[in-house]
Parts: C-alpha cells; structure tokens; sequence
C-alpha cells in the first residue's frame, strides 16, 4: 500500500541559510502537447464538461485525459523544459483521479528516459479517494544529470474497475524562487515501525530514503522500529521505500523534517499464518489464536482445516495438546485456488505429572528424612532441573538425569515441625509445578517409623508414660 505525504516547509525558517540573488518570480509556461502512447492507453485533450468532474480553478481551457481500458497504461511526456542555472523552483498542476489505478509524476532528464524518474513528485494510487485537486511542490533542477533538459512524465494504470477518465491534468507551471548558493542541513532523520497488517512487528524490512541520486537506509529490529539518519533537509521530496522478501514494496513521498516519523505496513506476496499464545522451548504452553495475514485486494477466500474444512472469517483458537497440523488454501478473485499448504505447531499447557513422597528414619543418634519424587510428562516431556525450597527459599538446584529414581535426604533440625519442605520441576514447555510437605506432617510420622517394626510399641509406650511421666512430656515437646 502506498500513500503520499505532502509536508509544507516554511519557507522563513530555510532562507536564512540561503544567499539569495533573485528573488522575483518568473512563471515558465509549459507546453503540454507531446503525446506518447503506451499499452494501448492514450491522453486526449478533452473539453471541460464531457466528464463528470468539476472544472479545476485556472486559465485553460482545456485538460489532459487518461483514456484507458482496464489493464492499460498511458504515458503523456512535457516537451523540453530548460532549467539550467535554476536552483530552486516549484512546480504546480491541477489534477483529477478517479481513485482507481495509479497515478504518477516524475521527472528526468539527459541521460534516463520515460518510467526511470530522477524524482517522483506525485503519487496516488487505488486507496486514495476520488478528488480534483491542485498540487505544488518544490524541485532542485540543477541536481538532474541535464537542467538544461528537463520532462515531465504524467503516467498512469488502471488496475480494475473503472473506465477513462482514471487520471486528468491541467494548468502545468514551473515558478522560479530564486538562485541561491549550495548549501543543505543533514539533520533529516525518518523514523517509525513496520507491521503487517494485523500490526504484528516485521523485523528485517529495509527503509531507503532517497534523495539527489543517493540514499539513506536502515533495517527495521525485532520490535519493527526503524531510524534512518543523515538526510538532507531541504526543499525537495524524498522517495522513501520499504520492502521485504516475501512482501509487496510500500513507498511514500514526502518532505522530512529534523524529526520525521513514518510508519510502514507491508503486505505479503503469500497468505501466511500468524500464531499468538505463550511460548517456551518451541512449545506453546497456552492454546494458541491463528490469523491469517493477507492481501484483501487479491485473496478473495481462505479455508483451513482443522476438526474439517472451515472458511476463514476471523481468528481461531487451537487448544489440541501436543502435535498439531493445520492445511490451508487460498482463492483469488479470479477463483484461481491454491496449493494447499501445511504447517505444525506443538502445545503443551498441562504441568507434569508429579508426586513428593517422604520418610523419616533414624540413623545412629539422628533423626532424618528422605523424600522419594516421582515425575513425569507425557506431552512435551520432562526438563532436567528439580529445585528445593525450605519456607518457600530456594536452597538448592538439582539436575536430573533419569527421573525414574530420584530422592533427597536432610537431617531434621529441632523445630522441624516449623518449616515448610518445597520441590518444583516443570517440563520442556516451561509449565511449572511445586509439591510442598509440612514439617508437622513429618513429625508424627517419625515418631511412629521409631516403633513401626515393634510389636510391644503400645505396650513400651504406655509403660513408659506411665513410669517415666515428666521425662516423656520434655521429650515429646522438645525432640518430636
């Protein structure tokens, strides 16, 4: 998609870096008489009133009408215009366009020839909407290969739709300004974003701009910002450009100021998925939405198959676990289809299986407790990391080699009842799982491991209570 941008310079800010030696107007009249044909298409100078349009302020009588059939081109071409010694003029038309094809302006002169402008001074396109208008701009005649011989091209294409007249022109002039010395700022700088047009970021897009047979450029980062400096601040247009492999080149015309910002939004030669969700690993651990990025002015349907053959409307929602493959196609306007094409993504939003067993055992004098893990994940499978939190801290980090036998000992402090025992893994997709045991849990279970093997354990113990009453409360607070 292209579009123009017109940015009016004040011209008091400029003059101060300018020895001007002439300062009075003079309004070089054109003679726009030389026809070229190209494509079948033609020019015709038209009376004003044949065609629904309304008549352009100026002193014609007449204006200039791309007659073409859909699918033709037209080329209408100035006679020689000498700007030699001219370095600053404007240049000004009244114009039409029906808003569909599109409509350019160039200029060239010794040395290039029709369709190879030295600049482009005018641009519309099948987005833009149906207008009569006038246009001026500013030119730089001594930065052409030959001043001396000058052209204007006025070119059109009609791409669908809509008979002559497509684009009509009128009142052609070139004003003089002035004569001023060489001299240019090149504080210019461009700056902005690439997108597609579902404004995801297009990282790697090359930015030109053009100016005086030479250019600045930049390539857009992953964030789809772009900042291209070091351009001439000055009267002229500058040609900015941004394309891509795989992607339609979008391009604007317009004047750059010290801190100008254009923002760019490719569209793909290609139908192509988009995928949006939370991703880890190459996995995609939340369902995952699918948009389809296209051209709307090529791609008429779009089906995809997923539980069947569905056309596309608006994005869908895949929330299948593991491999997933999606085909789809595409028809274009004319009812051309497609190959079908095929692409696979992974999802895994399910944690691991995992479970936290533990014992308590006494060896010598000292009390410990061994904790048994088992882990498991069927889906995306098992990363090798299992980490250890007392009171929610982590304390250690293990890697695991094979998770089918995995365990941790700790000798249990004093006040163990006190404290929280915390594990934690996750698999491959980075989904996350912590299993926590309470001290206090610990607790009643060793002192029960203590007598499990005894058959007089109810026998002992309440002897014990019995005799040793004061002894058995200070050990029941204090050890278990």
């Amino acid at each position: 998609m292209q579009k123009i941008i017109i940015k009016k310079v004040q011209t008091f800010a400029i003059i101060f870096l300018f020895v001007i030696t002439t300062i009075v107007p003079i309004t070089y009249g054109i003679n726009i008489s030389k026809n070229t044909i190209k494509d079948n298409g033609i020019w015709e100078r038209i009376e004003y009133g044949e065609y629904p349009c309304e008549e352009p302020d100026g002193l014609g009588n007449y204006y200039l009408s791309a007659n073409c059939s859909v699918g033709q081109e037209a080329s209408y071409i100035t006679k020689e215009i000498n700007l030699d010694g001219l370095s600053i003029a404007t240049i000004g038309f009244s114009y039409y366009f029906s808003g569909h094809g599109v409509a350019i302006v160039g200029i060239y002169s010794g040395g290039h020839g029709m369709n190879y402008w030295e600049e482009t001074i005018f641009f519309l396109q099948s987005s833009s909407p149906s207008q009569i208008d006038d246009f001026e701009t500013t030119i730089f005649p001594d930065s052409y290969s030959d001043p001396s011989e000058v052209y204007l091209e006025f070119y059109y294409f009609n791409d669908y739709g809509q008979t002559f007249p497509g684009f009509s022109i009128d009142d052609v002039y070139i004003n003089e300004i002035g004569y001023f010395d060489s001299f240019e700022v090149n504080d210019g700088t461009l700056s902005g974003y690439v997108t597609d047009p579902l404004l995801n970021p297009i990282n790697g897009a090359l930015i030109r701009v053009y100016f005086h047979g030479t250019y600045e450029e930049d390539y857009s980062d992953e964030n789809g910002y772009y900042h291209v400096t070091n351009i001439p601040i000055c009267y002229c247009m500058k040609n900015c450009t941004c394309s891509k492999e795989g992607f339609k080149t979008e391009w604007v015309l317009m004047g750059i100021s010290e801190n100008s910002t254009y923002d760019f939004m490719l569209y793909p030669l290609d139908v192509y998925p988009v995928f949006n969700g939370s991703q880890c690993n190459g996995w995609w651990n939340s369902p995952v939405t699918i948009s389809f990025v296209y051209d709307p002015d090529i791609v008429s349907e779009i089906w995809y198959n997923y539980h069947g053959w569905h056309l596309y409307t608006e994005p869908f929602v895949v929330n299948d676990e593991g491999p997933v493959i999606i085909k789809y196609y595409w028809i274009d306007f004319e009812g051309i289809q497609s190959a079908i094409c095929t692409f696979e993504i992974v999802i895994d939003f399910t944690p691991p299986i995992f479970e936290v067993f533990w014992e308590a055992y006494k060896e010598n004098t000292k009390w410990y407790v061994k904790f048994d893990i088992t882990a498991e994940d069927p889906i995306s499978g098992m990363d090798s990391y299992l980490f250890f939190y007392v009171n929610d801290i982590l304390q250690l980090e293990f890697e695991v080699l094979d998770w089918s036998y995995v365990y941790i000992s700790i000798p249990l402090p004093k006040n163990f009842k006190h404290y929280k025992f915390g594990f934690g893994c996750s698999d491959i997709a980075c989904n996350n799982i912590i299993k926590n045991v309470n001290g206090s849990d610990i607790k009643d279970c060793s002192f029960t491991n203590l007598f499990r093997n005894l058959n007089l354990y109810n026998i002992l113990l309440s002897k014990f209570m019995k005799h040793f009453p004061i002894l058995f409360s200070i050990i029941k607070k204090y050890y278990f």
